[in-house]
Parts: C-alpha cells; sequence; structure tokens
C-alpha cells in the first residue's frame, strides 16, 4: 500500500512540475523589442484597427473582443505585440504556434485577471479539443471580469473550422478587421517608415530598389535594413543605391 502511495505522489509531483513548466513558458514569453505600436507604419488601409487597438477605459471597453485576420506578415503579431507592449504587466501575449503542444488549461490559467491576453494565430487551435474548451473558458472569464482579448487568424472567425459550438458563438462576438496584404509599394513606404525611426534618410527609389532586389519577406526586408543601418554608422555613409549594393554585394 505505501509503495502505491509513493507512486502516486511521484506521478502527482511529475504532473505538478509539468503544469509549472508550462505556466513558466507561457509567463516568460518576450516581446519583440521592435513590434511596439509606436513603431508600427499605419498604412491608409490599417489606420482605423490601429486606432481600435490603442483605445483605452470606457471606450476599449466597446471593443472588448477584437479580431484581426490576414495573411501572415500582414503586422498581425506586431499589431498584438505592440497592444501587450502599452500595458506592460497587464497583459499576456501567447503566439499559439509556440504554446499548441503544451496544456491548454496551464497556459490559459487565471489570465482573465488581466487588462489584455493576446492570441496570436487562434486559427491553428482548430480540432484541439482541449485548447478550444480551454479558450471557450477563458472567453467566459474574461467576459466577466472585463479583460480585453485580442485574436488574430489567417481569416475570419466564421471562415474556421472550430468544432465547439459555443467557442464560434463567443468568437462571433468579436470586431473583425482584416489586415490586407502589402504590395511592393507599401512595402517600400514601411521600410521608408523604420527608416525614419532609426534616424536614417531613405528614398523612395533607395526603398523601391530594396524591395525589388531582395527576399520581399516583410521580416527578411527589416532585417536587411537593420544590417544597412549598422553598415551606415559604421562607415559614415547615406543610404544610395550604390552604397546598398556594395554592402549586400548586388
Amino acid at each position: 500500500m505505501n509503495i502505491f502511495k509513493a507512486i502516486s505522489t511521484k506521478i502527482n509531483d511529475l504532473r505538478k512540475k509539468k503544469a509549472r513548466v508550462s505556466k513558466q513558458l507561457a509567463l516568460d514569453i518576450k516581446l519583440n523589442e521592435d513590434a511596439t505600436l509606436d513603431n508600427f507604419c499605419a498604412l491608409p488601409s490599417l489606420k482605423e484597427v490601429l486606432a481600435v487597438i490603442e483605445e483605452k477605459g470606457n471606450v476599449a471597453a466597446q471593443h472588448q473582443y477584437l479580431w484581426l485576420h490576414g495573411a501572415s506578415c500582414s503586422g498581425r503579431s506586431h499589431l498584438l505585440q505592440g497592444a501587450c507592449e502599452r500595458v506592460t504587466g497587464r497583459a499576456q501575449f501567447l503566439p499559439i504556434s509556440q504554446l499548441i503542444s503544451y496544456s491548454a488549461h496551464d497556459v490559459l490559467h487565471d489570465l482573465s485577471s488581466l487588462e489584455l491576453i493576446a492570441m496570436d494565430d487562434i486559427h491553428l487551435i482548430a480540432s484541439n479539443s482541449d485548447w478550444e474548451k480551454a479558450v471557450f473558458n477563458t472567453f467566459n472569464a474574461a467576459h466577466s471580469s472585463g479583460c480585453r482579448i485580442i485574436f488574430s487568424a489567417n481569416q475570419p472567425a466564421s471562415a474556421i473550422d472550430f468544432n465547439l459550438s459555443d467557442l464560434r458563438s463567443r468568437l462571433s462576438w468579436s470586431v473583425s478587421y482584416h489586415l490586407p496584404g502589402l504590395d511592393d509599394s507599401d512595402k517600400a513606404k514601411v521600410l521608408s517608415f523604420r527608416a525614419s525611426r532609426l534616424g536614417l534618410e531613405l528614398t523612395h527609389d533607395v526603398a523601391n530598389y530594396i524591395v525589388h532586389r531582395a527576399d520581399r519577406n516583410m521580416s527578411n526586408l527589416v532585417e536587411l535594413l537593420d544590417l544597412l543601418d549598422t553598415a551606415s554608422l559604421m562607415n559614415n555613409r547615406s543610404l544610395t543605391i550604390p552604397f546598398v549594393k556594395e554592402i549586400l554585394d548586388w
């Protein structure tokens, strides 16, 4: 009997340890320092959603649940992290792609006591019964506490095949915004905006040159800009097309 009791105690200890690890993972997720709302290039098509995300107090309560949908590199993750950065210490950013293999209950436990929960790539929980139920429970708890939730996904909530009908119903309460993909002209504008934030002057011609010569993935373009920023400082040179060609070996 004592042996069975010892084994049972050991199993319970392991379960508790796993729960602590899962919770710690969620709490230790670091925001990208670059992903702030001030550092977000609000193109005309995105100004409305940015204004809604920046709402506070009673005004924000009118948009307690937001659903941002669009392709990857449309700015979804940036906006969610920027929203969390604005309420540091009272918000939790949850990149579902990194958390889906962990216990949903452990990750989401007691988050409704916060001011904001931001769930990125929420479409990944579709057909995962544990995650769907946990998100449903978190939604209900947030509704009672007044916690704001911002979801991001690759498509509208109505187009995602969630198994739990109650969850589909709750998610339909969200105010939905589509984040359009960026064309090459938009990407050049974003690069020029980010360059200005770094104290660099990036002309329209140079920005277009970079966009048309590089991998058009926005993350890659931002990395190239960081490289050019460092090279510009080290060489005390402006960002001209000849200088860009020299540094990037184009």
